[in-house]
């Protein structure tokens, strides 16, 4: 019991960076030879190497995922520096910084490695997601979770044959740390970031060597079932960052140290429940007032998230900035009133609610994912954790629920997953009209706002013909058909001319768009986009349009999307015309 209680004690005090950081950190010179930079990080298996000046500061840091870009650029060694390819500048942060702010910095900055510097900007160590499992007594926390509760299931894989430098290509696009080979879809091997550093260094073109010939393997597999204690071990007796998940030989999923470290989430939740009880217990003789003014304190303290207090009926007794933030509800609007009153979504069914509080009301805490709906009408999707609160009689008083918007990594997953299925499209030769409907379908349901069409220009006569525009009322898809490209013309003769992405906030205010004003009122449009469709050669291919109900101006995630498609069209449009010219010589 003692021992318990010190582990207990020790899990809520304050570590800082100082405690965990790594002091021994390979440095060069910007002026280094790219070479050097990588032999370095192949022979002493570490995964980042920094710049610095004559000061000891920091002036970047080159990564494995560095080295991927490299990789699949199939940019040649020779003459390439550390200046040239260092990502800059380094993220950084004060050796006091608590480790619960630390991770959270590097959440909201995609970042897997920390710098820690002093008030004069000098360097001190690094911290990386390793220290956060090393350090931070994870061990009871995974003891009871399993590898199918962290698991990603939308996974990547590529066929033995295929060359590295499509590999590595489709590890950048897709922002991935590794990549499942098969073989006849059965999985045989795994090319990591780190084997993106021995790649770069053992072959000079990329672009010819098969994936197969270089992969690590055996492949090392876990079963869904596997708990995380023993995935952590896996890790560290095979010294590896990545383990894929097969369920009867086949791929189920993957699991790696990011995803791990991602749990220790649930240590937040751990040490704020212990907080309330802490000062739950030193407030007894007080009110009620002055007990929920210190829980307010204290889970303020504490916060990393949005947070919710509420009592055993669901009335909500506290909010933080960040839920008003989330919400768009300021705390005086929700206090009293009910979560399901301001941001139930409706999308959840009554079944999943009944589930939800079966296990609160049981003592139980609650981990989930749910739609909800912020006071403008905008849905978004959040990351859930309800924690039960006793008192030493273990009589239930409080909920607390922390949430995460976890909306764009949703966007993201669903955007990797439409990106194969049109690939495999793609692959299996369908018509070019089934290709872009696919196409058109995956970003309106994952837009349900938005309509698209695809134009496709005819190199011959200058002329946009439409391609497919499910969405579109027939009138206003005839009239924009076979329009001249020309810069002086609407939205998608402007993009079509410049070769760049053209933006229209508002149809009925933009001078460009007087032709078009009363088609797009008829058809109901304030606001569209268009972005060129291009071939390998950067040669505009035809139009990508995407049409809004309300003015509009699309946020760089969805600009970052829509070139995402436009690029996938392209491959479409190219693979259709090579398709017919190869028929033209039989």
């Amino acid at each position: 019991m003692l021992a318990k209680l010190l582990r207990v004690r020790d899990s809520m005090k304050k570590i800082k960076l100082s405690e965990i950081l790594t002091p021994d950190v390979i440095t060069v010179a910007t002026g280094i030879a790219l070479r050097e930079v990588l032999s370095t990080m192949a022979a002493l298996r570490i995964s980042c190497v920094l710049a610095v000046n004559s000061k000891n500061q920091p002036l970047g840091i080159f990564t494995e995922q560095d080295a991927l870009r490299v990789l699949a650029g199939q940019q040649a060694l020779d003459g390439l520096v550390m200046a040239d390819v260092m990502t800059i500048p380094p993220l950084c942060a004060s050796p006091d910084m608590d480790y619960r702010d630390a991770f959270r910095l590097l959440q909201e900055h995609g970042s897997r490695h920390l710098i820690v510097t002093d008030a004069h900007n000098r360097l001190l160590g690094i911290v990386t997601e390793e220290a956060f499992l090393l350090h931070l007594g994870s061990e009871e926390l995974t003891a009871f979770k399993t590898v199918a509760s962290v698991m990603a299931r939308n996974v990547a894989t590529i066929d033995e044959g295929e060359t590295v430098a499509t590999a590595a290509q489709q590890m950048h696009r897709l922002q991935l740390s590794c990549i499942v080979v098969t073989r006849d879809a059965v999985p045989v091997g795994i090319l990591t970031e780190r084997d993106a550093v021995r790649l770069e260094l053992d072959i000079s073109e990329p672009g010819r060597v098969p994936v197969g010939s270089v992969m690590s393997c055996p492949l090392i597999t876990v079963s869904p079932d596997t708990t995380l204690e023993h995935a952590i071990q896996h890790f560290a007796s095979n010294k590896i960052r990545n383990l894929v998940v097969t369920d009867q030989g086949r791929l189920s999923g993957i699991v790696n140290r990011h995803n791990l470290v991602n749990t220790l989430r649930g240590d937040y939740v751990k040490f704020l429940q212990e907080t309330i009880k802490k000062q739950r217990r030193k407030m007894l003789q007080l009110n009620q007032q002055c007990l929920l003014n210190k829980l307010h304190s204290t889970a303020l303290e504490a916060s990393a998230n949005a947070i919710l207090i509420t009592d055993t009926e669901g009335i909500i007794q506290w909010a933080n900035a960040a839920f008003s933030n989330l919400s768009g509800y300021s705390s005086d609007e929700v206090i009293g009133r009910r979560p399901k009153d301001l941001i139930k979504s409706g999308l959840q069914s009554r079944e999943f609610y009944e589930v939800l509080w079966q296990t609160i009301l049981s003592g139980q805490a609650w981990q989930g994912e749910l739609v909800n709906k912020r006071r403008d009408g905008t849905l978004y999707t959040e990351e859930l954790t309800i924690t039960p609160v006793r008192t030493e009689n273990d009589k239930m008083t409080h909920f607390i629920a922390v949430m995460q918007d976890i909306s764009e990594r949703k966007l993201l997953e669903k955007m990797q997953a439409a990106s194969l299925d049109v690939l495999d499209k793609i692959i299996a030769n369908q018509p070019l009209p089934d290709m872009m409907l696919a196409i058109i379908h995956h970003l309106e349901n994952l837009f349900p706002i938005i309509r698209a069409s695809v134009l496709q220009l005819d190199a011959t006569t200058g002329l946009l013909r439409q391609v497919i525009a499910p969405s579109l009322p027939d009138f206003y898809a005839s009239a924009i058909e076979r329009l001249q490209a020309n810069s002086d013309a609407s939205i998608c003769e402007m993009a079509a001319f410049s070769g760049e992405t053209v933006i229209i906030e508002d149809v009925q205010s933009h001078p460009r768009c007087v032709p078009i004003r009363e088609l797009a009122e008829r058809a109901g449009f304030r606001a569209c986009t268009a972005t060129p469709i291009k071939d390998g050669q950067d040669n505009v291919l035809g139009i990508f349009t995407v049409y809004f109900v309300h003015p509009h101006f699309p946020g760089q995630t969805k600009l970052n999307l829509l070139k995402e498609f436009a690029r996938l069209a392209g491959i479409s449009i190219a693979k259709d015309k090579t398709e017919t010219q190869r028929l033209a010589l039989t």
